[in-house]
């Protein structure tokens, strides 16, 4: 059900919002699409992941980013983040899905080896950025990339 909902959540979001922008020559930067389902409900989960590409080819017919990028940080270190977050929003009273952060730990290694088995598999498409560097040098990274890539 989870799975459907999110195919059919970014297949509105993709004709409504993603496609008429691009036909009109902008440049869109989306935060998360079928990879991260690829790496959640795949890799972390254990779904079929021959039966998301497989809803993918249906609901997206073959449409994908031109560049994706992957923030790679060690599982802890990117909990102990989303900690931080969490406290601060709670502080502001702000509500937040949290039920993935919530997870054991193993989900989370299996989720960052998806991210980078994904990235190995389409090199051409994905860039993988170590997300443990200082926020300025990260930004610059992901810039730098975006801008050699729409040149």
């Amino acid at each position: 059900s989870e799975l459907l909902m999110f195919f059919a959540a970014r297949s509105l979001h993709t004709e409504r919002v993603i496609k008429p922008a691009l036909e009109e020559g902008k440049i869109v930067i989306c935060d998360r699409f079928t990879d991260t389902t690829r790496a959640y409900q795949g890799y972390g989960h254990g779904f079929d992941l021959s039966k998301i590409e497989a809803l993918n080819d249906i609901v997206l017919e073959g449409f994908e980013p031109d560049l994706t990028f992957i923030l790679d940080i060690a599982p802890k270190t990117g909990l102990a983040r989303s900690e931080r977050r969490l406290a601060a929003e709670v502080l502001n009273i702000k509500q937040k899905e949290d039920r993935f952060e919530n997870l054991d730990i193993s989900f989370h290694e299996k989720l960052r080896q998806g991210f980078l088995e994904i990235a190995k598999n389409n090199p051409a498409r994905c860039k993988v950025i170590d997300a443990d560097q200082s926020i300025d040098d990260l930004v610059k990274e992901i810039l730098e990339s975006a801008l050699e890539r729409l040149a």
